[in-house]
């Protein structure tokens, strides 16, 4: 991957930040609410997030809670 693919956008920013500052997980409605995004874009950040291995999901019953990747898990060698 180049930097443009691993560039983060300002809504991924905005969520990595309240994830990293919070101290415990947060659903999609939470971090909507604290970094005033609609809850739609919110999920989408939140999945691209998850899906280049940023951030944790786990899904309890219809809502998904959120969390940062500990170090460990996203660290590469180098």
């Amino acid at each position: 991957m180049d930097d443009a693919e691993t560039e983060l956008r300002p809504f991924e920013i905005a969520i990595f930040l309240v994830l990293r500052d919070a101290p415990r997980k947060l659903t999609t409605k939470e971090i909507a609410e604290r970094t005033r995004m609609s809850w739609e874009t919110a999920e989408k950040y939140c999945r691209t997030l998850h899906q280049q291995g940023y951030i944790d999901l786990q899904e309890f019953r219809n809502r998904h809670y959120w969390s940062m990747k500990k170090a460990t898990d996203k660290q590469s060698v180098e």
